[in-house]
């Protein structure tokens, strides 16, 4: 029987070692699976996937090259990050968090890499954006104390990537940024106990009166505009549209959790009745059929928009360009199409396999709680991303940070 595969990126022009590394992160997806319930009724990332993903080298996809890392651009990113979400939602979501922290990283000075990367290319980080407000100048640097909720990937991170303000020598606050600091700096409260992605570690930070470096800080606005401080401007990964990147990589997670979905129906629905009715087999049920037709058009779309806007920021990044405003617009629109699109085919799927989904040795049920927790970060909330596209369509005003 021919089995549905979903719209593969094309290979012209890729290189063997970026399809090595996509190939590494599939080849992950059996042990993923494995853990998966295990890190949901944990709530962490099991260790023999830890050290799994580090033997791939998955925790070094936007690490530069200078330091022995993978340094990916955002297609191949992406499509490693799927390939691990079709074995474990939480899993490949922290994986896709600590890799946008070193790609955030490559964006500053090179001090701030070295510390970072120097010793280990390997390393783990944290990210929440979260600005606290308590903070002040001091020479070289700023002193800052507060709390940080849904750091994703606390619990094992090394680094942590926090919210901080850019103070004026005079300590007015001048813009947005944000801070690295290392976890022995930082406090942990357990504070991610929640319906899906459960096993991110998605935990509170807490700091007080750290120190933080300029040289570790990066003002968000001069991002947004394509200005980053690093020395090495001919890295071309590090030059990528900043916000379009933070819209386009969270939605990969998502993406590997439909597929699997639709995999998983695909194999399961033949061998099941429809109850209630005389269909011994849901394979011959019209209503199935069409669940599972229209289910796979809503992936088979997703995986397009995703191709499309990676293969896009990666364009303009290694042209050397600033991607124009609407085009990065149109980005946060098709990461709401991406969003919404795996979201209904899952709900799709659900229908169409009835009540034992839910049962708690049921994949498809962790995985429909995965998306619909996934699905709220704020940078895939598709309402959101769709006025912003809108906003700029109609030519009304739009935030920096928007777009």
């Amino acid at each position: 029987m021919t089995r549905w595969t979903p719209p593969q990126h094309p290979t012209t022009g890729l290189t063997s070692a970026e399809e090595d590394i996509v190939q590494r992160a599939r080849d992950l997806i059996p042990l993923l699976r494995s853990h998966a319930r295990e890190a949901d009724r944990e709530r962490h990332i099991p260790e023999a996937v830890i050290e799994a993903l580090d033997e791939a080298g998955m925790w070094q996809l936007t690490v530069p090259r200078r330091f022995n890392g993978h340094e990916t651009d955002i297609t191949t990113f992406v499509r490693a990050v799927i390939e691990l979400g079709r074995g474990c939602g939480s899993s490949a979501w922290v994986t896709m968090i600590s890799n946008a922290v070193s790609w955030f990283v490559g964006m500053l000075p090179g001090d701030a890499q070295k510390e970072v990367f120097g010793a280990k290319p390997n390393v783990r980080l944290c990210s929440v954006k979260t600005q606290t407000p308590d903070a002040r100048r001091v020479d070289d640097g700023v002193i800052v104390s507060g709390r940080w909720t849904f750091a994703s990937n606390s619990l094992n991170a090394e680094w942590a990537l926090i919210g901080v303000p850019v103070l004026a020598p005079d300590g007015s606050w001048v813009e947005a940024g944000q801070g690295l600091v290392p976890m022995s700096d930082i406090t942990i409260e357990d504070t991610w106990d929640v319906t899906g992605m459960r096993g991110t570690g998605s935990n509170t930070l807490v700091a007080d009166e750290i120190f933080i470096p300029d040289h570790r800080v990066l003002p968000l606005d001069s991002a947004g505009e394509g200005g980053v401080p690093t020395e090495y401007s001919d890295e071309a990964l590090y030059q990528s549209a900043y916000v379009p990147v933070l819209a386009l990589i969270p939605a990969a997670p998502l993406l590997g959790l439909a597929t699997t979905a639709l995999e998983l129906s695909i194999e399961k629905l033949p061998k099941r009745p429809v109850v209630y009715t005389g269909y011994k087999s849901s394979a011959d049920s019209p209503t199935v059929q069409l669940a599972v037709a229209e289910a796979s058009a809503k992936i088979d779309m997703a995986y397009l928009c995703m191709w499309h806007a990676a293969e896009e920021i990666d364009a303009v990044a290694k042209a050397d360009e600033t991607m124009p405003l609407l085009d990065r617009a149109r980005i946060r629109r098709d990461v709401a199409f991406i969003t919404r699109s795996c979201q209904e085919a899952v709900e799709i799927l659900l229908d169409a396999n009835g009540a034992s989904c839910f049962a708690h040795s049921n994949p498809l049920q962790r995985i429909w709680r995965d998306i619909e927790t996934g699905s709220r970060h704020g940078m895939l909330v598709p309402g959101v991303n769709m006025e912003v596209y809108g906003r700029a369509l109609l030519g009304a005003d739009l935030d920096l940070w928007t777009t």
